[in-house]
């Protein structure tokens, strides 16, 4: 199924990470880009278990982007009573010089986010990096201190000057503020982060 706003396309498919049976956009097309989520593993890492939420970007094979109209970054929300310094960036990053964990500051100075929400953005991207990864597409990850579930989460995609989508939002499976119960235990695998939003 395709839901269509103005920029972008949503393609619904079945999740099959963590909330198996419930259906979540696993990928999203926003102007001439498509931004699909992969895999979120849990994982221990020095003694802390943690978890990476990926996602590949790539050009849309049936609408290319315009000229004038490449990609300079994107980025999605987290949870909102996260606290930064439980974000960390991922092992996978493609040809992406700058990865901002924090607050948005506003729409506008490089922002697609209203002022407030926390989010995780990679800036400087070009079409060079993307197209040579055209096929799989460019990966980029993220890391928390927990293990979560899944959650549809709003993402943008900064195409030229606009951000996509221009009106409304859509939204991508992405980490929800809820923590995964093992099924061998009774008691929670994860390690919440504290609560409250540190700004720095």
């Amino acid at each position: 199924m395709i839901g269509q706003l103005r920029g972008a396309y949503i393609l619904i498919g079945l999740n099959p990470c963590l909330k198996g049976g419930s259906k979540m956009p696993n990928a999203v097309i926003l102007g001439g880009y498509i931004i699909e989520f992969q895999d979120n593993p849990c994982r221990i890492e020095n003694n802390e278990l943690v978890q990476e939420w990926i996602y590949t970007v790539r050009e849309n094979p049936n609408n290319p982007p315009p000229p004038g109209g490449g990609i300079s970054h994107w980025e999605i929300e987290v949870c909102q009573t996260f606290n930064v310094n439980d974000i960390f960036p991922g092992e996978n990053q493609t040809g992406s010089q700058n990865i901002e964990i924090g607050v948005s500051t506003g729409q506008g100075a490089g922002n697609c986010f209203p002022q407030g929400i926390l989010r995780v953005k990679w800036d400087n991207l070009n079409d060079d990096t993307i197209q040579q990864y055209y096929l799989a597409g460019g990966t980029y990850s993220f890391i928390v201190r927990g293990c979560f579930a899944t959650e549809e989460r709003t993402v943008f995609l900064k195409a030229g000057p606009n951000c996509l989508p221009q009106t409304g939002t859509v939204t991508i499976t992405g980490v929800s503020c809820g923590t995964v119960t093992s099924s061998t235990s009774s008691t929670t695998t994860s390690v919440p982060p504290r609560r409250g939003i540190t700004f720095v």
